[in-house]
């Protein structure tokens, strides 16, 4: 996942499988990207590598809740803890939903189940 924060022009990558290669890759080619619009738009020029701390996954399933925990980390500006418990369970939430039943009401247009 590709963070890149305006505000403070800096931009870094989270890998949850550790490919330091791709994350220089991705970095160095956002920045290459920004330097030409900013030599057309004059806008968003100079921007610095951060690296971002997350955890790298054990398995073979669980890069998108890992991705989605290191997204709502960096957000709130908190630190991703490395042991995360929780993983586990945040792979079979959705599971869960199809089978609790519970009262939805009625669905329309852009509404959406919650999982649980």
């Amino acid at each position: 996942m590709l963070i890149a924060d305006v505000s403070s022009r800096t931009v870094g990558v989270t890998d949850n499988m550790s490919s330091h290669d791709t994350i220089t890759a991705v970095v160095n080619n956002f920045v290459r990207y920004m330097d030409v619009r900013a030599t057309m738009t004059g806008e968003l020029d100079s921007w610095t590598k951060r690296e971002y701390s997350v955890a790298h996954q054990q398995d073979g399933s669980s890069c998108g809740v890992l991705t989605l925990m290191a997204a709502e980390a960096i957000i709130r500006d908190v630190p991703l803890a490395a042991g995360l418990p929780g993983v586990p369970f945040l792979l079979r939430r959705p599971v869960f939903g199809l089978f609790v039943p519970r009262p939805c009401g009625t669905l329309t247009g852009t509404q959406h189940v919650p999982f649980l």
